[in-house]
């Protein structure tokens, strides 16, 4: 009896609530909440049919009641100056929408069982809200609130529950029908189409209230009060929403995303270093979320392949919506027709959801009958490893499958987008790319207010704006707007030379360490007229102290080389100096720039100074070990080594720097170490021997200034000596 008397109390109250009585006003305002949540607490798999039966019409009835109050505030506010009217139950509606509570998910799994929960009664419960037209009347609530009195407006954690329950009735893509549609049908599917728009429009009205209600926050009223994982909760539900819709409401999408970017701009030039810190998380976000939503390629690029077949270039073939955007869902694949005739061969490219729920990716001829499956001709594959990005087919790592494969496996790459012709640079990374550099993000991180927790959390958005300057490389379609032209919003030099300005700067070593980081971490990921950019601006700094009344900045350079040299894992040599932190190789000219600023740093005159001059000198044998172009750069500084020498030999300069003249000795010896054998034979007997033979004057040289200093008159004679003979026996 006392379950049945939780549906005839709300029974009661549904019936004497809208006759205005006090005692049902005083029940659902103040019992109803605990009612239902004890009934939410119980196991759906403990309880009988009976039972069962009064908690779902218990939250029914619940749920009715929340819809009429909810009717009735509105209408209430509707009247000639009369003044918002809250409704206190909302909170009711938040529990019941719940998919975390106890009757909806069951139990944890524990040594012995597992107690299943009740998921469709909460689906049941959000539908029949929307058939009492509660949804609409919340849009309604909300945005009376956000425009007239944001201080009434739900708290997050309502807002949470209620949006997570709009997310899960967002209309999914449209069925593709399969042949023609008789005219009933057509009826049938209109309706339907009708039908979801409403859902949608009223969705669309419940976000834009919150998203104008946030929008109104201040930072000294309200922001700071907000829990930042509350809102990073709703900002979350809202865009599980937008990610929903499908492509005939991007407009709507892209609306969703410059309010989550105005937001992030607000919180990361806040006064507040937490909410800069928080706002730094979104600004990943961010970048995480558009990159999800990158069209896939139009097409991609096989090439290399040892069956020569399957080289070429593959075309999208997956669905298309009715504007042509990539429909989105369903497992990605490419398609290439090759060969004349009979010898036609169809070779597509896809993914795989494998047993173990592992993405792999196939070149493979697939099986007319069954495509798919075990009878489909697999060439190559690639299986996918922890982190990997396996939306799109990946690069390299391709693996030859045994059986029809040949040697060696291709490289792939894309181009292009699947998108209409004139939207190839109106996509959401290219709006955060412009934002970006619109609003002087790079400038705000690396300025006056310069911040080491900031710097470390904005790595992602500088690699993001790396990337994007290669982004667009190939040829298309564009318009006229400021939006479509290709690398017009990506990483600029001014902003690396802004970085190197920082570390330069010294004002604080923490800064300057999390730049290094940062310009070590981006490196892989820069064009190489960038990078290259960079690296000779650290060069020239080196040499002539570019940026500040120094000689030169020998210590700053010498740490961003020792940031670089402890990014690259000791047993990484075979990938070179592009092992940093990813394991992503640099070109041949970039890593030849860097060796060339590791190797100014070893010669410089104040070498010695370096605490890790030791460290770089390991970096750079293991750097000249690695074929084909360390034979190259050996011999380069070799020569540099053997220039110095020949110089240091010539009496007639005058006064020498012993130290630097013997850290030019222990240099030679240091090339030469590096060398394989062969190599370090050819470049010693080369130029009939010149090597030997200026290591051999520079000694008699050194002698000769050693007796100059404690034996004037001894300078005479060794000149003399070494005016007679080149090859000078004895040296006194």
């Amino acid at each position: 009896m006392v379950w049945r008397n939780a549906v005839d109390t709300l029974d009661a109250a549904v019936t004497f609530l809208p006759r205005g009585s006090p005692d049902a006003r005083r029940f659902v305002e103040g019992h109803m909440k605990p009612c239902v949540s004890i009934l939410l607490d119980q196991q759906p798999s403990k309880i009988g049919h009976m039972e069962k039966n009064c908690v779902e019409e218990s939250l029914k009835r619940a749920v009715i009641l929340v819809a009429m109050d909810l009717k009735w505030k509105n209408e209430a506010s509707d009247a000639e100056g009369s003044t918002l009217v809250e409704c206190p139950i909302l909170d009711v509606l938040a529990q019941i929408m719940n998919r975390k509570r106890t009757y909806y998910k069951g139990s944890k799994p524990n040594w012995n069982m597992t107690l299943s929960g009740a998921p469709e009664v909460r689906m049941q419960m959000i539908h029949k809200f929307r058939a009492l037209d509660g949804w609409t009347n919340f849009a309604v609530y909300l945005e009376r609130r956000a425009e007239r009195q944001p201080e009434q407006f739900p708290n997050p954690e309502i807002l949470r529950q209620l949006l997570g329950a709009l997310c899960d009735i967002v209309p999914g893509p449209p069925a593709t029908a399969k042949g023609p549609l008789s005219p009933q049908q057509q009826e049938v599917l209109s309706a339907n189409l009708e039908r979801e728009k409403v859902i949608e429009d009223t969705i669309l009205r419940v976000c834009n209230a919150i998203m104008r209600y946030i929008n109104r926050i201040s930072e000294d009223a309200t922001l700071k009060k907000q829990a930042n994982d509350v809102l990073s909760k709703v900002i979350y539900d809202l865009r599980s929403i937008f990610d929903r819709f499908p492509s005939s409401r991007r407009e709507e999408t892209f609306q969703f995303y410059r309010f989550w970017r105005n937001l992030t701009l607000k919180l990361i030039t806040s006064s507040s270093l937490p909410i800069r810190l928080y706002g730094w998380d979104q600004v990943n976000d961010l970048i995480d979320s558009s990159r999800e939503l990158r069209p896939p390629p139009k097409y991609f690029i096989v090439e290399g392949a040892g069956c020569d077949f399957v080289n070429g270039r593959y075309a999208y073939n997956g669905a298309l919506d009715d504007l042509g955007y990539a429909a989105r869902g369903g497992e990605p694949s490419y398609m290439l027709t090759t060969g004349p005739g009979t010898a036609t061969k169809k070779i597509t490219l896809f993914r795989c959801t494998m047993r173990s729920q592992q993405k792999w990716w196939f070149l493979s001829e697939a099986d007319e009958k069954q495509p798919g499956t075990d009878k489909d001709i697999d060439y190559y594959q690639h299986k996918s490893r922890p982190n990997e990005d396996v939306s799109v087919p990946p690069s390299n790592g391709w693996l030859t499958c045994r059986n029809s494969g040949e040697e060696p496996p291709p490289t792939l790459r894309s181009e292009g987008l699947m998108v209409p012709v004139g939207e190839e640079y109106n996509t959401l990374e290219h709006q955060l790319a412009k934002w970006a550099i619109e609003n002087n993000i790079i400038e705000l991180v690396l300025g006056d207010s310069v911040h080491r927790e900031v710097v470390a959390r904005s790595q992602s958005l500088i690699k993001f704006l790396a990337n994007m300057c290669s982004r667009d490389d190939a040829p298309v379609e564009i318009s006229d707007t400021d939006l479509q032209k290709p690398n017009a919003y990506c990483l600029q030099p001014s902003h690396l030379l802004l970085a190197w300005r920082t570390c330069a700067s010294k004002a604080d070593a923490a800064v300057s360490t999390e730049v290094y980081a940062l310009l070590v971490s981006i490196l892989p990921s820069l064009p190489d007229e960038l990078a290259i950019q960079l690296l000779s601006a650290i060069q020239k700094s080196l040499r002539d102290g570019a940026y500040h009344d120094k000689h030169d900045l020998l210590p700053e350079v010498s740490e961003f080389c020792t940031a670089l040299a402890k990014a690259v894992p000791e047993d990484n040599t075979a990938l070179g100096l592009g092992a940093v932190a990813t394991g992503i190789s640099v070109s041949d000219d970039v890593r030849r720039e860097i060796l060339n600023l590791l190797w100014g740093v070893l010669t410089h005159p104040d070498a010695h100074s370096i605490k890790t001059y030791e460290q770089l000198k390991h970096y750079v044998t293991r750097e000249l070990q690695v074929e084909p172009n360390g034979a190259l750069h050996r011999r380069e500084f070799l020569r540099s080594c053997t220039k110095h020498l020949a110089v240091n030999a010539d009496t007639s300069l005058g006064e020498i720097d012993e130290s630097v003249a013997l850290q030019k000795l222990k240099l030679t010896r240091f090339v030469l170490e590096a060398c394989p054998r062969d190599q370090a034979v050819a470049l010693v007997t080369e130029n009939n021997a010149e090597l030997p033979l200026l290591l051999f004057s520079e000694v008699c040289a050194y002698l000769g200034r050693k007796n100059a200093i404690t034996n004037p008159a001894a300078v005479k004679r060794v000149s003399h000596s070494l005016a007679v003979s080149p090859f000078p026996l004895v040296c006194t």
